[in-house]
């Protein structure tokens, strides 16, 4: 007598449509092709939950997507905790804040530097340029991510190149998203400090106020906590309280750089440069500030209805948001600084002004609430490619969080100069996430878009293959 298969609830996508064809249903010539003729009435599709229909099997129409599980560390990167879905997912407007706020962290205050190194106007060129090739690479990334039925940038890649393909993308995204948690607190020890001495001025020399006991505080007691969410979506509301932070800085920092005294101005005859010294370390500077990869599978998991249409306005929403604070910030600043502009530019401004105090406080509280989001990142990057077939498992959930948040900040108290990380991170890490590997995915996966995939990955290897050299 043959064994019964175990009870194992499994997803399946029920096209909604109010006249239903009667036709046979002819099988599409390809998967990538099928998703192209499709492209229209994607958004049509919902996830739905049945232990029972077609014996448990995946049921999509043809499908050649695998199979997800309860229990799969994919689903609980995602959110899911049971058959009845239960747990809190995200609206379009909610999964945009999550995702801007993943763009707008540490990198949006050496945007200013990043313009100093290439020079005024193919700053802003490659500002402008950046984002859109970012905005293009994220929807193909899921759109890559449906054609083969995968659930995760890892996943993707290790079935489109395989096994080394796969340990690549999980090597860049944990570099990246560790490089990020290193930045944020760095950018904490840099801003917090100065705030607190100006608001107490008796306490400036206590010891606890010092830069490396104000990163030791702030993560174990706010960080650290945060990092424990256990999904994407609750942590939309801090996103929320993120975004107006970014809006506070941004204005602040617009609003002191047209009333600067003359002894913190730059040379104004180096404004409106062509070409600067550098252009290839401002791409890196540039591509750490918009890179948002890492998370495109994980935001697009955390929508209460996950579909391409609806994915795609939440990339479209994201990019704009980010390019219009980062445009601001990074012309104000760079027109008023030039060539004595810093990686953190809230470090041009003295110590004692109110105004970029303001800014500063709200910029560490910023970090605070955006260091989650890579810590949740490097760490299912970390569960999914060593503990892939494994149960959810609490424990690890702990020991994987207090192990990257503690190495982090071991990381952020030797590190002096955010833009370092920010160079290293964005021109390396950046470059294979972004623009390499979501392009030779596309590529293995369909025929459309040959040449605009080729362009990119070219472009990509000759950015990560000079930041490394230069």
């Amino acid at each position: 007598m043959a064994p019964s298969k175990p009870d194992r609830t499994q997803y399946h996508a029920l096209a909604i449509n109010d006249k239903p064809s009667t036709s046979p249903r002819r099988a599409p010539s390809s998967p990538a092709a099928a998703l192209d003729r499709a492209n229209s009435v994607i958004g049509d599709y919902e996830v739905v939950f049945d232990s029972t229909a077609h014996g448990g099997e995946l049921d999509d129409g043809g499908s050649t997507g695998s199979k997800l599980e309860l229990g799969s560390p994919r689903l609980e990167a995602f959110g899911i905790t049971d058959a009845a879905g239960t747990q809190e997912k995200s609206s379009v407007m909610g999964a945009a804040l999550n995702f801007t706020n993943s763009i707008i962290g540490a990198g949006i205050i050496g945007l200013p530097y990043a313009f100093r190194q290439a020079g005024f106007f193919l700053g802003v060129a490659l500002l402008i340029g950046l984002t859109v090739l970012v905005d293009w690479t994220v929807v193909l990334l899921v759109k890559a991510g449906k054609v083969s039925g995968k659930s995760s940038y890892q996943s993707l890649v290790d079935s489109v190149v395989g096994k080394r393909g796969s340990f690549l993308v999980a090597m860049f995204q944990f570099v990246f998203a560790f490089g990020a948690m290193c930045a944020y607190t760095v950018i904490v020890g840099d801003t917090l400090p100065t705030v607190l001495k100006a608001l107490v001025p008796s306490i400036a020399d206590a010891p606890l106020l010092s830069r490396e006991w104000i990163m030791v505080l702030t993560t174990v007691f706010i960080s650290f906590p945060l990092s424990m969410q256990r999904d994407m979506a609750a942590l939309a509301k801090t996103s929320a309280v993120s975004m107006a932070a970014i809006v506070l800085i941004v204005s602040l920092i617009i609003l002191r750089c047209l009333d600067l005294p003359e002894s913190l101005l730059g040379d104004p005859n180096a404004r409106l440069t062509w070409i600067g010294d550098s252009p290839i370390k401002a791409i890196g500077v540039i591509s750490f500030a918009f890179v948002c990869h890492h998370n495109t599978f994980i935001i697009y998991g955390s929508l209460d209805l996950p579909t391409l249409d609806r994915f795609a306005r939440v990339t479209h929403l994201s990019a704009v948001t980010s390019l219009i604070a980062c445009l601001l910030l990074a012309v104000s600043a760079y027109l008023a600084f030039t060539t004595t502009t810093q990686g953190n530019v809230l470090n041009n401004f003295a110590t004692d002004d109110t105004v970029i105090n303001i800014a500063r406080l709200a910029f560490a509280l910023n970090m605070f609430t955006t260091f989650p989001m890579e810590t949740f990142v490097a760490r299912h990057v970390l569960d999914d490619y060593f503990f892939a077939n494994a149960a959810v498992s609490h424990v690890r959930h702990w020991v994987w969080t207090v192990t990257l948040v503690a190495l982090s900040l071991i990381v952020a108290v030797s590190v002096h100069d955010v833009s370092v990380v920010l160079e290293v991170t964005g021109g390396v890490s950046a470059s294979a996430l972004a623009f390499i590997l979501p392009a030779l995915c596309w590529i293995r996966l369909a025929s459309t878009q040959r040449w605009k995939c080729i362009a990119c990955i070219a472009f990509g290897v000759v950015v990560m293959v000079l930041s490394v050299v230069m």
